[in-house]
């Protein structure tokens, strides 16, 4: 018997209860709990920890850092954290990017005596924003990224500049 027909057998017979279409459709699939989807913030909740981040990179990256800001910093990452910019290298993990953001304070590579970026706009959404920032160190230019949250921390940071 084709699946059309046993279909239409079900139609026909369902007015007895002996036959359901739940039984044919594919089982809905289930998230893991390790897997569920994190609960969407607000948008105020958003735009404050856009704001902390930004403030946080900005004194991370003077020429006065210490590892006291870069791990001020890196606790608003998760721990699978994630930062993307196809331009400088591609994708680097929380661990990396840990690592070279303290190699570069140990060894005075910053040489910001002022913030580097000034937020312009931040547009929420569900779990994630886009952020327009104006680099106002080295050569100006408005640079945009797109923040991904999880649980109340960032998870990834994508740059399209």
């Amino acid at each position: 018997m084709k699946l059309n027909q046993i279909i239409l057998m079900c139609f026909a017979i369902s007015g007895l209860g002996l036959c359901s279409l739940q039984l044919m459709a594919a089982e809905p699939k289930t998230v893991a709990a390790s897997q569920a989807q994190p609960q969407p913030m607000a948008a105020p909740e958003i735009l404050a920890l856009v704001h902390q981040i930004n403030q946080l990179q900005n004194k991370a990256m003077l020429t006065t850092s210490v590892k006291a800001d870069v791990d001020a910093l890196f606790a608003l990452y998760s721990a699978d954290f994630e930062y993307v910019h196809e331009k400088y290298g591609g994708s680097y993990s929380r661990d990396l990017l840990y690592r070279n953001t303290l190699k570069a304070v140990e060894t005075k590579r910053f040489k910001d005596s002022v913030p580097r970026y000034q937020i312009e706009a931040v547009l929420p959404g569900l779990n994630a924003a886009a952020v327009r920032r104006y680099q106002q160190t080295g050569t100006p230019a408005y640079h945009l990224a797109v923040f991904e949250f999880a649980d109340g921390k960032v998870r990834r940071i994508v740059e399209y500049w």
